[in-house]
């Protein structure tokens, strides 16, 4: 099996990719070694990735608000940091900043080690103009990795 980063240069050395692309992908990746790791998961658990796996495509699609709905199935069955990052990431694409934040601290909350949230929470926090929190991010971003 390939190593995460070996797949990341691959990836990357192919083409010019956006933002959103790239994101998408290392989360892919987290994933599969999130998986390779995992304990068994129950038939909540089960449904929950199956939603936030639906979200993603859409998302990566730019399907924003028909993956909403598939994000919040996700959180019924379980409130997870994914989940909720996903939120941060619509709505910081939709320059939705207050409800990014929110969304984003939720996802810090439950998994303070999950950094692709950080990015987002950062860009919402520095279009807001909150430029202290904004720091506040780079610094608990620093103390997560």
């Amino acid at each position: 099996m390939l190593q995460r980063s070996s797949l990341i240069r691959r990836f990357c050395s192919k083409s010019m990719i956006s933002k959103t692309t790239l994101i998408v992908f290392c989360l892919f990746i987290s994933a599969l070694s999130s998986i390779a790791q995992a304990p068994p998961v129950s038939p909540s658990e089960s449904k929950m990735v199956s939603y936030n796996a639906q979200a993603v495509q859409l998302i990566n699609n730019s399907k924003f608000d028909e993956a909403f709905p598939l994000i919040e199935l996700a959180l019924k069955e379980r409130e997870n940091g994914l989940s909720y990052y996903y939120l941060c990431h619509i709505y910081t694409a939709k320059h939705e900043y207050q409800k990014a934040i929110d969304a984003g601290e939720k996802s810090i909350k439950l998994d303070p080690n999950f950094i692709a949230v950080y990015n987002d929470l950062f860009y919402a926090y520095t279009q807001s103009e909150d430029w202290e929190k904004a720091q506040g991010i780079v610094e608990q971003a620093k103390k997560s990795d």
